[in-house]
């Protein structure tokens, strides 16, 4: 089975950390949509969809790339995802979006990353150190669950 991480990671590389993290310990290739925007997943069992959140939603590249895109029948994806808050789930939201649009999902992750955005910054940031060692290996169990 081929999988695929398809990702966008700005502010704090939070996402990219856990990207990087599964290409060390799985058999699989990611893309940055921010380095390669019209992405070929044809030849890819699984599709990773990963991004951090922005006001709420996934980063604007990661819709972009679910609008004008393709995917096969047999095609699954998961949806990962990283942000500050530690009081919701934003990957559920994403998830329901792609079940919406008929892509069918495998499941969904979601863990903290460092925020200092608006008066985040002004405090010092929060989630800082995150996501770490736990975060990783959380991820680590879901994907390969997902397999």
């Amino acid at each position: 089975m081929k999988i695929v991480i398809v990702y966008a990671s700005i502010h704090h590389q939070n996402t990219k950390k856990i990207v990087d993290d599964l290409c060390e310990h799985f058999s699989l290739d990611s893309i940055d949509l921010t380095q390669e925007p019209h992405p070929d997943i044809s030849s890819y069992d699984r599709i990773g969809l990963a991004s951090g959140i922005y006001f709420g939603s996934v980063h604007q590249l990661i819709k972009v790339f679910v609008e004008k895109t393709k995917f096969r029948q047999d095609q699954k994806c998961f949806v990962i995802t990283t942000a500050g808050a530690p009081w919701i789930d934003f990957s559920i939201f994403f998830y329901q979006f792609l079940k919406k649009k008929e892509i069918e999902c495998c499941g969904s992750f979601h863990c903290r990353g460092y925020d200092t955005y608006a008066i985040f910054g002004k405090i010092g940031g929060i989630a800082k150190g995150h996501p770490n060692s736990k975060d990783k290996m959380r991820a680590r169990q879901f994907l390969n669950n997902i397999k």
